[in-house]
């Protein structure tokens, strides 16, 4: 299972691009790093991926163990 996000954009007050045509994919179980100089949109697109995770399927969220 995976998250794809393709051509991801982001732009304030109609003007300012804090992110543009970004493309990724998460894989379950894959540990990543986000890194870049300051002004990048590391924390724009962290605070989008958190805004999203409310749309993901609740087996990413949790682990459930059978009885």
């Amino acid at each position: 299972m995976s998250i794809e996000m393709r051509n991801l954009s982001k732009t304030f007050n109609k003007k300012e691009r804090a992110l543009s045509s970004i493309d990724f994919t998460l894989r379950k179980g894959e540990v990543v790093g986000l890194v870049g100089p300051n002004g990048a949109g590391k924390t724009t697109l962290m605070k989008i991926f958190i805004w999203m995770k409310s749309f993901i399927p609740l087996e990413w969220n949790r682990t459930y163990q059978r009885k």
